[in-house]
């Protein structure tokens, strides 16, 4: 909304943007605060739908203390969202990339700031990175939880692997002939 006679250069009021100039800058402005808070939008769902299938992993584990087949299948591209949301946040929707024109008038700097702080863009930001930091954390556990219970696997083939050459020693030495030599003395 346009008002001349606004004693700032603008304000939001009631739900609505009022500016006293409504150009092109100011509008190009507006735009892309709005496209922010909408790509934080998209962001804040993608998070929440990760955060969860994190939340139904750790009730299985809690009662289970082992993830089933089902449960892993999930986990890898759950965790590949959260590191592809935590880049694109970082690298491609560059939120505190002031636009040009707000670098050169004050007038257009306000504009920025008000709208900024209307959609929360910051403060939602930072929501954002904490909870991809709590899945970057949830994710080096269950990725540790797994290496941990395939490493359980392969102590436990170990084991057997030498608790059968134990058998077969001791075998060797209960019985000291070997087929071989007998098969040998035979010919």
């Amino acid at each position: 909304m346009v008002d001349p006679t606004l004693p700032v250069w603008c304000k939001i009021a009631q739900d609505r943007f009022i500016t006293r100039n409504a150009d092109i800058n100011s509008l190009a402005i507006a735009c892309n605060v709005l496209a922010r808070s909408v790509a934080l939008k998209t962001f804040e769902r993608n998070v929440q739908r990760i955060l969860d299938e994190f939340q139904v992993l750790n009730q299985a584990i809690h009662t289970k203390i082992k993830m089933s087949q089902e449960e892993e299948k999930k986990l890898a591209p759950a965790i590949a969202l959260g590191n592809e949301l935590k880049c694109d946040l970082l690298l491609n929707v560059r939120l505190f990339e002031k636009p040009e024109s707000s670098w050169n008038r004050e007038e257009y700097d306000v504009v920025y700031r008000t709208l900024n702080d209307e959609f929360e863009i910051e403060a939602r930001y930072k929501g954002i990175e904490k909870q991809l930091d709590f899945i970057q954390q949830n994710s080096q556990f269950y990725l540790e939880l797994r290496h941990s219970e395939k490493m359980n696997i392969y102590n436990w083939l170990i084991i057997i692997l030498i608790a059968t050459e134990i058998v077969v020693a001791f075998g060797k030495k209960i019985f000291p002939g070997d087929q071989n030599d007998q098969e040998t003395a035979q010919q």
